[in-house]
């Protein structure tokens, strides 16, 4: 297998993609010509041929969705992307708290952990997996609101 550089430009990204597929393969996921792929192949601060690639409007759609407040909607994209590697996507950013004392952060994880086991036990109609991974993600970001505010309670405990 040939050595790749890391691509970090997403028409770099497209170019790979187009190495290692091959143009037709792009052509019938896209169902665009051979011109329009290598647009998408091109580095837009060298040509005026260039259009926003597909991986590039992805981006601005996610970019869009979380200025709305639609992160749950962007959440569950992504993540359906990340399914086809075998990934999953964890947020970088250590959750805040949304409860006043760790007790509260507590009892606030009961709901989703209550929709998460209705989601994964239930039978009729069964969820789908990605319903019940969608309820998971949501149990584990109330636990890591609890986490945080445990790791905060503890360095105010132990601060000198």
């Amino acid at each position: 297998m040939k050595e790749r550089k890391p691509t970090v430009q997403t028409w770099e990204m497209m170019k790979a993609m187009k190495e290692a597929l091959g143009i037709t393969a792009l052509q019938k996921i896209f169902s665009v010509g051979t011109t329009q792929i290598n647009r998408y192949c091109r580095n837009p601060d060298y040509t005026s041929d260039s259009e926003r690639d597909p991986v590039h409007r992805l981006r601005m759609l996610f970019d869009e969705a979380m200025a709305q407040g639609a992160e749950d909607v962007a959440r569950s994209a992504i993540s359906y992307l990340a399914e086809s590697i075998g990934c999953r996507v964890a947020s970088v950013h250590r959750p805040a708290p949304d409860k006043h004392s760790l007790e509260a952060e507590c009892l606030d994880d009961y709901p989703a952990l209550v929709v998460y086991h209705g989601a994964a036990v239930a039978r009729r109609p069964m969820e789908h997996p990605r319903a019940v991974a969608d309820a998971r993600a949501k149990l584990d970001h109330e636990l890591d609101q609890t986490q945080e505010a445990h790791l905060r309670a503890w360095e105010e405990a132990h601060r000198p």
